[in-house]
């Protein structure tokens, strides 16, 4: 193996938050829309909150497409309590209707309690609060909202930019306070040593040990929860490699040293975005990757739902459990449709359809590439029988099978596992399709590359080093006959004064192959599962809905085409043939398939006497397929 032939701190940063050097610090997490409209919440229907960027930069875009209600967004409550001191600045790019905007008082529940509006103005540029002592002994937070004029067609809304609240325990500063933004401190020392590993959605971990006097913890500061991240200098651009924050730090001391930077030494531990989802309580489960939206909105995460970073309002509830976190409700969600969700190196939770999963090859490495390769095959490494457990919206879980390949069975032997659903129509025949998805991934055991690992010994190298979790690569070896592409399940950096190698791991087991999705002339579903009935596609529209309804659920199978132009209704559950929806009135955003020839976003409505509505767009003739789910009252 060759030397390393350039110098790891000219091309590696580990930087630690910082208060900014003046001014007050900015408690908006996403104050210019950069990680899209994640740090932000739309409470109401049809309306939703993005990042968007123009010649004049970055900037958060609301936006509505509701005639009447009024719209409303907001940041995620900011921890705060009685005695400190709050006050708010933004600036306003554009508006087509008059708003408010101010700072809301939270107690406990989540109630308004106080606050202060500034009066509805339609004015553009710098807005800005008066400072203000909170005095209600009941306040934990506040958060800053804004409310905006509905009345009109469609779409309106507001966009603003450099959004600012500061949270303090005086008043310095606060009167007429500038914007500040988040400040990050280099700490890496002449001598380090950084460890990272990440894999899928389990806790990413950072380990530093840094030899600098100057940076004793007791004296810099550093405290728990501060933001630490990882970057490295890749063609001109520092990229990120671990985003998270402090979950401990210890100084060793040893006065007699020689060396004064070795007289501290320093270890910092950190944990990526995995370890705040698993302390948000999130009880509602969703049934498709898109409804993950609803789960994160005001987690504290930036999010990449099927390439989209903006809001949207949530689907509805399909299970319950009183004590899941977000993180269970994504990985549920992801192992009953069959998905992919992680969080990225850039500290982004991460989830995709099977389908719509990006399929470009990120880098086909081959033996110039590694100084270590790992290849097995093991005939325990296979699952032949599966337990489903299926969470239904009351809470309660139903177990469906054991299911079991017996070919394999009998082949291989006994090999079990247990996935846990919700949200897929509660049919026997589902429960078994599932499984067999199971079974075409993992019934037979096959050879199967376990790591590779890659010295980046080379500023030409250093592109190894950006590698992320699910991305595509070619594995070659002639030895081996080798030339396999597979998806990045693990990454694993260590990284010296002088020294690197990115180990890249394969093999998480229990991976199952994406359902196939076929045109059906009609649903087949178990006896008892409810009775399905047929109803009419209109306005053109041709093809087959069918929808039923079984505890507590309606769900409807719509498989329908349009040769020309529409957006309009395309198919009507009829009045009092199903329960009204346990929804209130309103637009329900729900991600379907569809073909080259349709437009996203398709929408739902649902509300009212009618039953359901379902419309979307297609642009000169296209075809709409999907399940929708949702539960209903009687």
């Amino acid at each position: 193996m060759s030397s390393q032939t350039f110098h790891t701190l000219d091309v590696l940063r580990l930087e630690v938050e910082q208060p900014p050097a003046t001014g007050l610090r900015n408690r908006i997490k996403n104050p210019d829309g950069v990680g899209g409209g994640w740090g932000w919440i739309t409470p109401q229907t049809n309306q939703n909150i993005g990042g968007l960027v123009d010649g004049s930069g970055p900037y958060l875009s609301f936006a509505s497409m509701d005639t009447f209600m009024p719209g409303e967004f907001g940041s995620e409550p900011i921890p705060a309590r009685p005695g400190q001191w709050v006050n708010w600045r933004a600036e306003v790019r554009s508006t087509n209707r008059s708003y408010q905007i101010g700072l809301q008082h939270l107690n406990a529940d989540g109630t308004v309690v106080g606050g202060f509006m500034l009066l509805a103005s339609t004015a553009t540029g710098v807005r800005s609060g008066s400072a203000h002592q909170i005095t209600d002994p009941t306040v934990v937070a506040v958060r800053l909202r804004a409310y905006q004029v509905g009345g009109g067609a469609p779409p309106w809304g507001f966009s603003w930019r450099k959004a600012m609240v500061a949270v303090e325990d005086t008043n310095t500063g606060m009167t007429g306070m500038a914007y500040t933004e988040t400040q990050w401190v280099n700490i890496l020392g002449k001598s380090h040593s950084v460890q990272i590993e990440r894999s899928e959605l389990n806790l990413g971990i950072l380990a530093a040990v840094v030899y600098d006097a100057d940076l004793d913890p007791a004296q810099a500061g550093v405290h728990l929860g501060q933001g630490i991240r990882a970057h490295a200098l890749v063609a001109g651009s520092w990229e990120p490699l671990h985003v998270g924050s402090l979950t401990n730090a210890r100084a060793e001391y040893n006065p007699l040293a020689t060396d004064v930077d070795k007289r501290a030494k320093i270890t910092l531990t950190a944990t990526d975005a995995a370890g705040t989802l698993g302390r948000v309580p999130r009880p509602d489960g969703v049934a498709t990757i898109p409804d993950l939206i609803g789960v994160l909105e005001g987690a504290g995460v930036p999010w990449n739902i099927n390439g989209s970073t903006s809001q949207r309002f949530p689907g509805p509830t399909v299970s319950t459990n009183p004590d899941a976190r977000a993180i269970d409700q994504v990985a549920i969600t992801r192992d009953t449709v069959h998905g992919y969700a992680w969080i990225s190196r850039a500290g982004v939770l991460t989830a995709w359809d099977a389908d719509q999963l990006p399929t470009g090859v990120a880098a086909v490495l081959d033996e110039d590439d590694m100084t270590a390769l790992s290849i097995d095959y093991d005939t325990d490494r296979c699952i032949n029988i599966v337990t489903v457990k299926y969470l239904r919206p009351g809470g309660e879980e139903v177990t469906y099978g054991p299911y079991v390949d017996q070919a394999s069975r009998e082949q291989w032997g006994e090999h079990t596992a247990e996935f846990t659903v919700h949200g897929i129509p509660e049919t026997e025949a589902n429960m078994a399709a599932f499984a067999n998805a199971v079974f075409a991934a993992n019934a037979t055991p096959q050879r199967r590359v376990n790591t590779v690992t890659l010295p980046v010994r080379t500023p030409a190298e250093l592109p190894k080093t950006l590698l992320d979790l699910y991305d595509l690569v070619t594995v070659q070896n002639a030895d081996l006959d080798l030339d396999q592409s597979m998806r990045i399940t693990g990454v694993r950096h260590q990284i010296a004064t002088d020294r690197w190698s990115v180990t890249l791991e394969f093999a998480a087991q229990g991976g199952v192959a994406p359902p196939q999705q076929t045109p059906s002339a009609g649903p087949t579903v178990a006896a008892g599962a409810g009775e399905w009935v047929a109803a009419a596609p209109t306005n053109g529209w041709t093809g087959a809905v069918y929808y039923n309804v079984a505890d507590g659920m309606c769900t409807a199978i719509l498989d329908l085409f349009k040769t020309a132009w529409g957006a309009e209704v395309m198919a009507q559950l009829p009045p009092g043939a199903i329960p009204k929806p346990a929804l209130p009135a309103g637009m329900y955003f729900y991600g379907l398939s569809r073909d080259t020839g349709a437009q996203a976003p398709f929408w739902v409505g649902v509300g009212g006497d009618i039953g359901c509505v379902f419309g979307s767009a297609v642009t000169g003739g296209g075809g709409i397929t999907g399940t929708i789910t949702y539960p209903v009252r009687r």
